[in-house]
């Protein structure tokens, strides 16, 4: 196994940790501001963040 599989695994984790909560803040920002483009970038980082 090569050593650096877990330090990917690890980053990927993060990336896709970070597209979630990214995608939440950016969700509750369409649902009290409005507006059609927050409401799919949102829509697509919690697509993407599994």
């Amino acid at each position: 196994m090569n050593s650096a599989e877990p330090s990917a695994s690890r980053l990927l984790v993060f990336a896709g940790g970070l597209a979630g909560a990214a995608g939440v803040a950016l969700s509750a920002a369409a649902a009290h501001r409005g507006g059609a483009f927050t409401g799919t970038a949102a829509s697509f980082l919690l697509m993407h963040a599994p």
